[in-house]
């Protein structure tokens, strides 16, 4: 339990249980947190890459606050999970993941209960199963920030990497500032279970993935909302968002001005804006 207050979790009144679950092959995290006074909804929720469920903290304290169950997932190789640190072969990986995981929680919970809720990468492998799984997906509300299609640095990355990779298989992380919360980036710069490499395995599995999503057709999914700060320099977000309307037109897509990366952590106009659209959606279905 003191794992959890170290980052913030409200733990009172909150039942919190946390346990390996092998899914296509990895063995992951899974952290679930069950409000005494609780309604009828799961959440499952997907953090980004080289985050953890924890760092979502404010975001988990607000839905269990509401009466939400909230299940989160530490992809492999982040957070509590097992795994080569931040490494993934390719993207297929977290699908299979996600699909497996979703499909359990439905056969507990049936799909009507589950929400989604989904940041950046975990916002990504969520728009791979809505383009490509559409059938599998929960019916509940869905709701996707900052979600990662295409990187700023994609081109040079795909003009240099082939280079790079003949003298090293990782670089050196550099630590953006994502949020205007100064808070939140002192204790992402200060967390223990943050690293400061990254193999270029990963991005040679996101160009595969980039590529693939590309040629995706329609998605004629309605229960979606889709939120994008307009300060994000982490995601090419208007290249991003112009795809997202055209491959899934029927989305509720929201601008966040003045919004970074990492909407749900950012100062508290921002992050309660977030909040109440997050809520909305949820409410909705």
């Amino acid at each position: 339990m003191k794992h959890y207050e170290a980052y913030g979790i409200a733990t009172r009144n909150t039942k919190i249980q946390g346990q390996f679950y092998r899914l296509a092959d990895e063995e992951v995290f899974i952290h679930h947190f069950e409000p005494l006074q609780k309604n009828n909804d799961i959440i499952l929720l997907l953090h980004g890459y080289m985050d953890h469920s924890l760092t979502s903290a404010r975001l988990i304290n607000r839905l269990i606050s509401e009466g939400f169950e909230v299940v989160a997932l530490d992809w492999p190789g982040h957070g509590l999970s097992k795994g080569e640190t931040y490494h993934i072969q390719s993207f297929r990986q977290y699908n299979t993941i996600f699909l497996q995981l979703v499909q359990d929680m439905i056969e507990r919970w049936g799909s009507d209960r589950i929400h989604l809720i989904a940041h950046s990468t975990g916002a990504g492998v969520v728009l791979d199963g809505l383009t490509n799984n559409l059938k599998e997906m929960p019916t509940g509300g869905i709701v996707l920030t900052s979600p990662l299609i295409k990187l700023p640095s994609h081109r040079i990355g795909k003009l240099f990497l082939p280079f790079v990779r003949k003298w090293r298989k990782q670089v050196r992380r550099i630590y953006r500032t994502n949020s205007s919360d100064p808070l939140f980036m002192k204790a992402i710069e200060e967390d223990p279970l943050q690293h400061e490499v990254i193999p270029l395995t990963w991005f040679d599995a996101y160009l595969q993935w980039h590529e693939d999503m590309r040629r995706r057709a329609k998605c004629s999914a309605e229960n979606v909302t889709i939120l994008q700060g307009t300060r994000d320099t982490t995601v090419h977000w208007k290249t991003n968002m112009k795809w997202l309307a055209e491959t899934l037109p029927s989305a509720e897509r929201i601008l966040i001005d003045g919004g970074g990366h990492h909407l749900w952590n950012e100062g508290d106009l921002i992050r309660e804006l977030v909040f109440r659209f997050i809520l909305k959606r949820l409410k909705k279905t």
